[in-house]
């Protein structure tokens, strides 16, 4: 009896080692966009990317369908592109061989593989990407990307990801003294300030700071010396109640002649990590603040690092936010100074780029952006 159990626990895992199949592909791309649903292609012949399964060994054949909706995206019924079993070992940058796309149109794809064993894999998930114009003749220089509004009225941007605000609460908020409040949002950012202010009375107005740097006593520092840490003083003028108040920052202006502007539909930004308020204590509640930082798509978990050195894991950290913080303009540029890119800048930006995200689209589009619009030093 025991014989014949183990017999049978033989034959079973024979026949389900005979059937494994590798997992699904992963991680897609579209024209390199890892979020191709959050934005525009130009493109009418996109290429797709994915990632080959760790448990598999190499990739001998693959398969990719396109559709213009989920319900027929499937073997023998896709309407724009079923390539069939392709032997081919790549992954990356494929290129569409469909019936033609059309402009202002959003599509669906997905791609199984097989290995050199012949294992094959179930599809990946569905992938959703956007079609913009394909003509680019009233661009200033080929390549330009440019914003388009969406069917459900976002705004994206053409060939690369989009920069989109998110609320940070403070590491820290006090109210210091009787009418002095002090924020600490732990890491500077581009972004403005968002509060909910309680004022008994109207017309009552707050003085507002902020800044890179703090003083000993609980305030931003607004003696910038020599270097750009420096800090901004605006004012709002309150409504009676409790309300909701976004700081109005104006417009950048630095005279380069490739500084890059947000977009309209964005408010102004500037780099801060404190916020001093000044008021009428007796009148005037600050109820909450939050940073409301301005960030080029960025996968926090694309990359770890740590080691016994402790003060080598924040210079990762410093390393590793900063290039989370900086590419806000959808391109490598100088920070907040002549917000514009640098050869040589944007170089070793791109560089540090790949070492901490999945990230290609940025790096493509300055670089394109530069071949046009070069710096004046020669780097």
């Amino acid at each position: 009896m025991k014989k014949n159990i183990f017999l049978l626990v033989i034959l079973i895992l024979f026949y389900s080692c005979s059937k494994e199949t590798l997992p699904a592909p992963k991680s897609l791309l579209v024209e390199l966009l890892r979020s191709p649903e959050k934005a525009v292609i130009t493109d009418s012949e996109p290429e797709f990317s994915w990632i080959f399964p760790t448990e598999g060994i190499k990739q001998s054949a693959s398969r990719i369908l396109v559709a213009s909706s989920q319900s027929i995206l499937q073997e023998g019924e896709a309407d724009y592109w079923d390539s069939e079993k392709i032997i081919t070992n790549e992954s990356i940058n494929i290129n569409y061989n469909g019936k033609s796309l059309s402009p202002n149109q959003s599509y669906l794809w997905k791609v199984k593989i097989w290995d050199i064993d012949g294992k094959e894999s179930e599809y990946s998930e569905p992938q959703q990407f956007h079609t913009s114009e394909f003509s680019n003749k009233a661009d200033t220089f080929p390549g330009k990307s440019d914003y388009v509004q969406l069917t459900n009225k976002s705004w994206v941007s053409e060939d690369r990801g989009t920069s989109t605000f998110n609320k940070i609460k403070p590491i820290k908020f006090e109210n210091v003294s009787s009418g002095r409040w002090f924020a600490d949002f732990g890491k500077a950012a581009f972004g403005t300030l968002e509060l909910l202010i309680n004022s008994l009375d109207s017309n009552q107005a707050v003085e507002i700071f902020l800044g890179e740097r703090k003083n000993l006593d609980f305030t931003v520092n607004k003696d910038p010396g020599r270097s750009n840490i420096g800090f901004e003083k605006h004012n709002i003028v309150l409504k009676k109640g409790l309300h909701k108040y976004i700081v109005k920052i104006p417009p950048h202006h630095s005279g380069a002649p490739n500084t890059q502007k947000l977009p309209p539909f964005y408010p102004e930004v500037l780099p801060f990590r404190y916020v001093e308020i000044n008021g009428d204590g007796e009148i005037v509640d600050i109820k909450e603040v939050s940073q409301q930082a301005l960030y080029y798509p960025f996968d926090d978990a694309a990359s770890a690092f740590t080691s016994s050195d402790t003060t080598l894991n924040q210079v990762w950290e410093l390393c590793k936010y900063t290039l989370k913080a900086t590419p806000f303009l959808g391109l490598y540029a100088d920070g907040n100074r002549e917000r514009m890119p640098y050869e040589a800048d944007a170089y070793i930006q791109q560089l540090g780029h790949y070492c901490v995200d999945r990230e290609y689209s940025i790096g493509r589009y300055t670089t394109n952006f530069l071949m046009y619009n070069p710096s004046w030093p020669t780097e």
